[in-house]
């Protein structure tokens, strides 16, 4: 016999009412919520308790609480960082190791390059072109271009058209960024990252898939080489 499920605290039943007016809408990126009198009285509950709400929804990434006659409790632009704060704290307390975000970034690129050779189409391919003369103008100066060669990624993760892919690539490479910031990257290696770019390009423009994602992994791989000398061990790696 299951035991009976707790009741649930004031504040925990307007979290979920929250986030639904956030999920549905009512609340879109950006708008403020109505003073705390204001909920209190429509959700029929005490200041407190919406304080609380507000508080976790911040913890949460969902809500910013801004301060001053201008501010109160704001709906959060939908962004990746509070999932690489999580992966990041699975890194620091060695539960995830450099390899298992490696890893994880090859499989998700891997679905990015499927979807990609699939969908893109002139837009998105104009995209990828502004990523890579990007990178090609900082190579030709004579300096790194290890941001604009991650940027890469995160414009062939747009080309697939899932946003949900974006982010969770956008958060491991926040991290691969994080780990390899002390990691001087020679202008040799950005040029043959670039080159790699290009053909990888040149393979989606064909819609060849298998040559797309030869070329990525290749690309995954050496930049795995070069950051996991900097990076935690896991636990079952000493």
């Amino acid at each position: 016999m299951s035991e009976p499920q707790k009741p649930k605290r004031a504040s925990e039943r307007i979290v979920e009412l929250i986030k639904e007016k956030i999920i549905s809408g009512e609340y879109g990126p950006g708008s403020r919520f109505p003073a705390e009198r204001h909920l209190a009285q429509e959700l029929q509950v005490g200041r407190a308790a919406i304080r609380e709400a507000f508080r976790t929804l911040e913890l949460s990434g969902m809500v910013e609480i801004k301060r001053g006659s201008e501010g109160g409790a704001f709906v959060v632009t939908p962004s990746h960082k509070p999932i690489s704060a999580t992966i990041r704290d699975l890194i620091s307390l060695q539960t995830a190791s450099i390899a298992d975000l490696t890893e994880a970034r090859a499989v998700i690129e891997r679905g990015v390059a499927e979807l990609a050779a699939e969908r893109i189409g002139d837009e998105m391919m104009a995209d990828l072109a502004r990523c890579i003369q990007e990178a090609s103008e900082v190579v030709a100066s004579g300096r790194s271009a290890k941001k604009e060669n991650f940027n890469f990624h995160i414009c062939l993760a747009r080309a697939s058209g899932n946003p949900v892919l974006v982010m969770l690539l956008s958060s491991v490479l926040d991290l691969m960024s994080l780990y390899s910031k002390d990691i001087t990257v020679p202008v040799a290696v950005s040029k043959e990252a670039l080159e790699t770019h290009i053909g990888i390009v040149a393979a989606l423009k064909a819609k060849n898939f298998d040559r797309t994602w030869e070329l990525l992994h290749g690309d995954i791989m050496k930049s795995n080489e070069r950051l996991s000398p900097s990076g935690p061990k896991s636990r079952s790696n000493p």
